[in-house]
């Protein structure tokens, strides 16, 4: 960090990982130097990686009833289905320029039984070509022979040409025909099973260790700051143990962080029959992680990108439904990192210029610079209604921007990361992610392992009394342990764009 302050930077930062003895107090500013001015700037409380908490906090929570049970969930696909052609040919073999000319009969060949006699199935062009199914036959597994004809009312003069009939065209299921008298059958129903999914929830831990002596600061030694005693919020003076409770703070919030990003990258290790791949080499025991939003994404809502189009974007809102409806609207919010909005905000403005000349008006300024001569230019875009009605909003994800996880940077001097996107549908009602914890851990488990001295000793002081210790050191241990996981009920309703460098 020292290198951001090159000029003003005293003391460059440190990380203490392990216990925190006394003469770190100093160096964390918890002991009273003599200072010009008690104002301190806490980066870490405008840090991107702070946004991991707050985006996690946003959703509901799913509650297990048992901490190896798996959250399942049930999607149901629509039953709309086109079929591949596999070959076809006219009644002699052959596969000429057109075929259906004067009510003539023609074979289509498919993989599956899935039209029924007197059908009506249509092709690439459904409002050209209407073809009836005459007859089905199985030739052999995976191959069904169509009899089929066109239907027309200039049977003379109308065919279908051979270019309808390419190797692979989808096909579907129009309507059904029958003879208004003797009449012996009717289309088939047809039906998609659903798809079951599942879910569960992973352990993790946390802990660290605190010094007997660590415990008297606040009353013997000066603190800066102290958080406020609960019997009496009034006091200004911290009460004993001020510091170790700022201290448990502080490694309450690194393990919070530590689950939001599990919910939103975790990788999960076991497969479709829950077999576990990853064991603990002491304990022997199977060691559990769980699929994180992003890693249930689905594969075709995944679409990099390397030269941002929000024409595109919207194109992808209508095809995959993310555009939710307000009053008579339809909204799609883009959350981004800080170069992402920058480069949304200059795609709209170079779109608008096809409109507007200029904006003098509205984006051009005066400012007390230079006499009368100083000039603001100003105005960022963060919403655009695309041609069919949709409104784009931009919202900055904090999380994008976070250099600690995504060390590559982008020329902008940013993280990668910054420039990628992410849409999310919001649901009316029911955002379709949630955390999921365990019943009984809802605030998680926190536990102490005292020595001689621990944090109930008595006036922040080891008791003269006689007394019990789980160990002989001057020290004592918090153990910390909770359940994450995350549920995404519709993996197709989540847009992820990554940056293609």
């Amino acid at each position: 960090m020292t290198e951001l302050f090159p000029l003003l930077a005293r003391y460059g930062a440190k990380t203490f990982n392990g216990p925190l003895k006394v003469p770190h107090l100093g160096e964390l500013g918890m002991i009273e130097p003599q200072l010009a001015n008690d104002m301190y700037i806490r980066l870490f409380q405008t840090l991107p990686s702070d946004d991991y908490v707050t985006f996690m906090n946003e959703f509901p929570t799913i509650t297990l009833d048992h901490e190896n049970a798996f959250y399942h969930w049930r999607i149901a696909g629509n039953n709309n289905k086109t079929v591949a052609l596999v070959d076809w040919s006219d009644t002699l073999g052959s596969q000429p320029a057109s075929v259906g000319l004067n009510g003539a009969n023609w074979y289509m060949y498919f993989a599956e039984q899935f039209f029924d006699v007197n059908d009506v199935i249509v092709g690439h062009n459904p409002d050209d070509y209407y073809v009836r199914v005459v007859a089905v036959e199985r030739e052999s597994t995976n191959r069904y022979k169509y009899t089929v004809q066109l239907i027309s009312d200039d049977p003379s003069n109308r065919s279908i040409p051979a270019t309808e009939l390419t190797v692979g065209n989808r096909w579907s299921k129009e309507t059904n025909f029958q003879s208004g008298e003797r009449s012996y059958t009717g289309t088939g129903a047809h039906f998609t099973t659903f798809v079951e999914m599942k879910a569960r929830a992973a352990l993790q831990r946390m802990k660290y260790v605190v010094d007997g002596n660590m415990i008297s600061a606040g009353k013997n030694v000066p603190l800066v700051f102290g958080l406020p005693d609960p019997k009496d919020p009034k006091n200004p003076k911290p009460y004993t143990g001020a510091f170790i409770n700022f201290y448990d703070a502080v490694a309450m919030y690194q393990f919070k962080k530590q689950q939001a990003r599990a919910f939103l990258f975790s990788h999960k290790n076991y497969s479709a029959n829950e077999q576990y791949y990853n064991f603990d080499d002491k304990n022997g025991c199977t060691i559990g992680t769980f699929a994180g939003m992003f890693k249930q994404i689905s594969n075709t809502n995944i679409q990099p990108y390397s030269t941002l189009n929000l024409d595109k974007i919207v194109d992808l809102t209508i095809e995959m439904g993310l555009a939710y409806k307000m009053q008579d609207e339809y909204y799609v919010e883009i959350e981004t990192g800080a170069y992402g909005k920058k480069d949304i905000s200059q795609w709209i403005e170079s779109r608008s210029t096809q409109y507007t000349p200029n904006f003098v008006t509205d984006r051009v300024k005066s400012n007390s610079d230079m006499g009368s001569q100083g000039m603001t230019y100003q105005g960022v875009f963060t919403q655009f209604k695309s041609y069919n009605g949709v409104n784009i909003r931009v919202k900055h994800r904090p999380f994008f921007d976070d250099v600690e996880r995504y060390k590559e940077k982008h020329p902008s001097g940013y993280g990668l990361n910054s420039s990628r996107h992410m849409m999310i549908r919001n649901f009316i009602g029911d955002p379709g992610i949630y955390k999921v914890q365990v019943k009984g851990f809802e605030n998680g488990h926190f536990r102490y392992i005292p020595g001689m001295r621990d944090p109930f000793s008595a006036g922040a002081q080891a008791p003269s009394r006689p007394g019990m210790a789980v160990n002989s050191v001057d020290a004592y241990e918090v153990h910390g342990m909770d359940f994450t996981g995350c549920v995404v009920k519709d993996p197709t309703k989540i847009l992820w764009m990554p940056y293609n460098s």
